[in-house]
This record gives C-alpha cells, sequence and structure tokens, in this order.
C-alpha cells in the first residue's frame, strides 16, 4: 500500500493535477475562503518548482474560522466538480476535507487560531506562516503561499532540501511541527490527575 503511495506520478499525473489544483482552489476562493498552498505541494513547488513526483496527495490550509459555517456549501460544491468526500471532520482542532478525482487527492486542512499560533490536532504553527501570504505564479494559475516560504518549510520539515521518499510522518516532519508524543503525555498526565482524585491505584508513570 505505502509503496502505490509513493509511486512516481506520470508527466500525465502532474498535468492533471495542475488542472485540478486550480479547479479546487478557485472553488474555495468561490465561497469565499483564502486557501494557501502548503506541506509538500509547497515544498516541490519551492525546492523543485513543480509537484514532488510521489507525493500522493495536494495540499491546502485554511482557517477555520473562515469555513466553520460553510461546511456543507464547500462539500456540495466539490461534489458538483465531480470530486468524492473520502474524509470529512468538522471539528475545529480536526477540521479537514479529502476529496478525490481521478487519483488526484486533495487533504483540505484547517487551522484554528489561539493566541499567536495556528493549531489542530498534533500539529502547530506561528500564526504568521497563515496571516502574511504573498502571490505565486504556478502551472498558469494564481496562488497564495506562505510570504516566508523558506522559513515555513523549515519549521515544517527542518531539512527539507534533502528530499525524503517516505509515508511515515514521523520521518518527514519537524518535531516542532509534529508533536504526537507530547499530545500523548498531556492525555496520561489528566488521566493520572482524575485517578488520584479518586484515589485510585495507580502504576508509577515516568514522563519526561
Amino acid at each position: 500500500m505505502t509503496q502505490n503511495k509513493l509511486r512516481e506520478r506520470t508527466p500525465e499525473d502532474l498535468d492533471r493535477q495542475g488542472q485540478y489544483l486550480s479547479e479546487v482552489y478557485q472553488t474555495l476562493v468561490s465561497n469565499n475562503v483564502n486557501p494557501l498552498i502548503s506541506g509538500g505541494t509547497l515544498l516541490g513547488i519551492i525546492r523543485e518548482g513543480d509537484f514532488i513526483k510521489w507525493d500522493w496527495d495536494i495540499e491546502l490550509s485554511v482557517k477555520y474560522s473562515e469555513v466553520k459555517n460553510k461546511n456543507t456549501a464547500l462539500l456540495d460544491a466539490l461534489r458538483n466538480k465531480g470530486y468524492s468526500i473520502t474524509k470529512y471532520r468538522p471539528g475545529k482542532l480536526e477540521w479537514k476535507i479529502e476529496a478525490e478525482k481521478k487519483n488526484v487527492v486533495f487533504e483540505i486542512r484547517g487551522w484554528f487560531r489561539k493566541n499567536d499560533l495556528y493549531k489542530r490536532s498534533f500539529l502547530s504553527i506561528p500564526a504568521e506562516f497563515l496571516d502574511k501570504v504573498k502571490q505565486i505564479e504556478f502551472r498558469g494559475t494564481t496562488y497564495h503561499i506562505p510570504e516566508s516560504s523558506r522559513s515555513y518549510l523549515d519549521f515544517v520539515y527542518g531539512d527539507w532540501e534533502t528530499p525524503k521518499k517516505s509515508a511515515d510522518k514521523n520521518e518527514y516532519f519537524n518535531n516542532s511541527f509534529y508533536t504526537p508524543n507530547n499530545f500523548i503525555k498531556q492525555c496520561i498526565r489528566v488521566k493520572l490527575i482524575f485517578f488520584r482524585l479518586l484515589n485510585f491505584p495507580i502504576a508509577k508513570f515516568h514522563l519526561k
């Protein structure tokens, strides 16, 4: 499954990705949502001037405040363009639409603003990466990307200039961006406090 996920796309596949990226982007804009190209899609544009051939999806980021009341409209708009909705999560820290058409997969991630960060489950980024944007031309269409794109890539990936052909988030994400272990530790701490309040006997946990 992973090998098929990481298969290298043909020039025809990449052309289709470019066509559908423009289509999905404009669909969001027409619903008064301001998406940014992000993640591996942005990485490919900056590092290689194109999509990464083995990247399995196209990633767009949106602000939760712009999409929270438009769930039905966005889902209907994508379906009307011929996309199948393969996953949809409405929560403010989990908001996501995954859509697919002719083997081109999109992941549209919502980000919830909290103080100086935008957050979602296991992930957080400085607010400036979504608030300060610039325009680029890519495959004949104008898109928004973070103004400090290289700083964004440094934060998300660390050494992003070295290609890493992997589907494991622990291998290609930077620790400052992807923090599942911290989340698990927080859950354990909450459970320990709860058990202590109820005077339950508990085993010793060592949390660094």
